[in-house]
């Protein structure tokens, strides 16, 4: 057996993996139907006037004689989850039925694309067509946005870190090589601009689950940092603060939590603005994103395994998605992303519980649990983004608590905040993408659990219950008079495991949420 050896960062071109890892699939849009060159068609059909349909397949595909074998109609009924196969000379068809009447709603279809697209073959080699179901005027946008984004979100997987990927992404490019060919076919040329936007939020949000799914010793806060600066979209504007600057901004809760590493923290600010003259006037909406690089929990060590802390830096990675599909789509109205980035580790000059540390805003915190690190890198930059951004809403993101995920079983994200319409609108964007997002109170009793006997405020509270609301609590205490503000958790919905409709690892969710709910 071969001794495996520990990748180094130095043999590594963090850019050149992410292109390869991007460049496996190609995804268009046509409106011209087509056989040749094709390797598999797939149809979601309703058990409802299922025949009439398979005979207008039958045309569309060219079937010798108008309609399919007669064995074939008596095989497949459309029910829920049903598929069969069948081949025309080189092409295959594959049929999935999603339901019968009545029951082939927007969640079924939306499960069954990620389904259908986790199980078709990711060689690089492959290509397919997938027919989307059409719909009444009134709700095709949303149908089709499941459709598209449902396969080419389960269709991803992550095998970058794979020997053959490595290899793979120290080659100067891919030309010569085939990608897998994925086309979105629907018979209106009108409907190109809506797929497009489709593509575009779901292969950001596949670039964000590959950033989450990369290991420490590959990501670090360099490596991260110097990513995004090459990765932002033209149009974005990208400033970075490490500790000389971070210290002169009075960013103390920031530095106190890197102080375990050996690289320096980092801020990273991210600007985008539309191209018209009243975006660029207008007030921002501001995403702060936690980026907890790698967390030990510090001197309150995690007891329970740490192989999956590498997910703790997504809510910044979300926040960086956020921006870049608002620069790719063109969106009017201004945007700020900011993004603390720390790593929360173990060593003699790493902070400790009982540590009192002034924040930018001159709050001081009595740190009680070294492994509450993300919410204090969070309070720093909401003060910073106050101060100098007047913001018109500020929305917070990190994987926050394990209460999060135990109280909703992972199905949710939760959300808090002082603006009802904006928590309101949040939530109701990620119901209708079925992202789920509830919400949690945030009442003024809470605040007594913060009450700390040595500084202005605890980091945990002092009952040790309502984990996912204190952070939320903590937090509203850094955020100016007057601005609204919106807290999201997703430590329930960071990542996937045993999926039926998504491969392991980072998940991405929220980012398509956050860029409708802010256009």
């Amino acid at each position: 057996m071969k001794k495996m050896k520990k990748i180094s960062k130095s043999k590594l071109n963090l850019q050149k993996m992410m292109e390869r890892e991007s460049e496996k699939c190609s995804y268009q849009f046509v409106w011209k139907h087509r056989i040749s060159g094709i390797d598999t068609h797939i149809f979601f059909l309703c058990s409802h006037g299922i025949k009439r349909e398979m005979d207008r397949i039958a045309k569309l595909m060219r079937v010798p004689g108008g309609k399919f074998p007669k064995k074939l109609y008596e095989s497949f009924g459309g029910l829920y989850g049903e598929s069969l196969t069948h081949y025309l000379d080189e092409t295959r068809i594959l049929f999935v039925g999603y339901g019968k009447e009545g029951e082939c709603d927007m969640e079924r279809l939306y499960d069954l694309c990620r389904q259908v697209g986790k199980e078709s073959e990711c060689s690089g080699k492959s290509s397919y067509m997938i027919h989307l179901v059409g719909g009444d005027k009134k709700g095709i946008q949303e149908k089709i946005h499941h459709q598209v984004s449902g396969f080419i979100l389960g269709h991803y997987r992550f095998d970058l870190l794979k020997s053959e990927g490595l290899k793979e992404s120290g080659r100067k490019g891919r030309k010569g090589e085939k990608s897998d060919q994925i086309y979105f076919y629907y018979p209106k040329a009108s409907l190109k601009g809506v797929v497009e936007k489709f593509i575009t939020m779901s292969r950001v949000q596949n670039e964000v689950r590959a950033l989450g799914n990369l290991p420490q010793n590959i990501l670090n806060a360099d490596s991260y940092i110097n990513y995004i600066k090459k990765a932002c979209p033209k149009g974005v504007k990208v400033r970075v603060m490490r500790n000389a600057e971070l210290k002169k901004n009075g960013m103390n809760l920031i530095l106190a939590v890197n102080q375990g590493s050996e690289v320096e923290a980092g801020l990273v600010i991210l600007e985008y603005s539309g191209k018209d003259k009243g975006s660029r006037k207008e007030k921002p909406t501001v995403l702060v994103g936690k980026g907890v690089i790698y967390d030990t929990g510090g001197y309150d060590l995690k007891t329970r395994g740490m192989a999956d802390m590498k997910y703790d830096m997504l809510g910044s990675a979300v926040m960086y998605g956020v921006i870049k599909s608002h620069a790719l789509l063109k969106s009017p109205g201004r945007y700020v992303a900011l993004l603390p980035i720390v790593e929360n580790l173990v060593s003699s000059r790493a902070y400790l519980s009982g540590d009192v540390i002034e924040s930018r805003c001159g709050l001081r915190v009595e740190v009680t649990d070294t492994d509450a690190e993300g919410r204090l890198i969070l309070a720093d930059a909401i003060c910073y983004a106050c101060d100098h951004f007047t913001p018109k809403l500020m929305i917070d993101i990190g994987t926050l608590s394990g209460d999060a995920g135990y109280m909703f079983a992972n199905k949710s994200a939760l959300i808090m905040g002082n603006h009802h319409p904006s928590v309101q609108r949040i939530m109701d964007t990620g119901m209708s993408l079925h992202e789920k997002v509830w919400e949690l109170p945030m009442w003024a009793e809470y605040q007594d659990d913060l009450r700390s006997d040595v500084a202005d405020i605890r980091s945990t509270g002092i009952s040790g219950k309502a984990g996912a609301i204190i952070v939320g609590t903590f937090l509203s205490n850094f955020v100016k008079k007057g601005i609204n503000w919106v807290h999201l958790d997703i430590a329930g919905v960071d990542y996937a495991r045993g999926s039926p409709y998504l491969h392991n690892g980072a998940k991405g969710e929220i980012l398509q949420t956050l860029v409708l709910a802010t256009s």
